[in-house]
């Protein structure tokens, strides 16, 4: 393997562990899939855009692979993850509670929606990527990436609303 492709690869190494949990691979099964990505971007690494960012290349082979990781793991539960720093609340424990039951709820509901409402909610909600970006690293046109999101978001609340009056997660 080329040197360059481990000087750029090993700083994104860290992201790439939380893209990978973000959609929905189980923590037994990261590195796995990791190795797996690593695998497949150094096989296509010349292909690559020097004067683009690195990242959303990236992304794109992570989305792929999860996505391929999710169909072949349809008796497993998908476990999406979102980093408990951005939802708990600031020392107050009751509000810290309350941060992780909401934290439970959230992803109990993402769990719940079709795959493809998955990974656009992911993609742009999560990772904080542009509709444009996300709709590239799906394969979809931009219009139904925004439909897609839209009904995804409507689902999201739905299922939030279902799960709250069950008294769940």
């Amino acid at each position: 393997m080329s040197g360059d492709f481990w000087e750029v690869m090993q700083p994104e190494l860290g992201w790439m562990h939380v893209q990978i949990r973000r959609l929905g691979v189980h923590d037994a099964d990261l590195e796995d899939v990791a190795q797996e990505a690593c695998l497949r971007i150094a096989q296509r690494w010349a292909e690559r855009d020097l004067a683009r960012h690195v990242r959303p290349w990236i992304l794109a082979f992570l989305v792929r692979l999860c996505s391929d990781y999710r169909k072949r793991s349809r008796n497993r539960r998908v476990h999406y993850s979102l980093e408990e720093s951005r939802m708990a609340g600031e020392g107050d424990p009751e509000q810290k509670v309350r941060a992780v039951e909401a934290r439970e709820l959230l992803l109990c509901a993402l769990h719940s929606l079709p795959d493809d409402y998955q990974e656009i909610l992911v993609l742009v909600v999560l990772n904080e990527l542009a509709v444009t970006e996300a709709a590239e690293m799906l394969g979809l046109p931009l219009n139904t990436a925004y439909t897609r999101l839209r009904r995804a978001k409507l689902e999201l609340a739905a299922a939030v609303r279902r799960l709250t009056l069950k008294g769940q997660p």
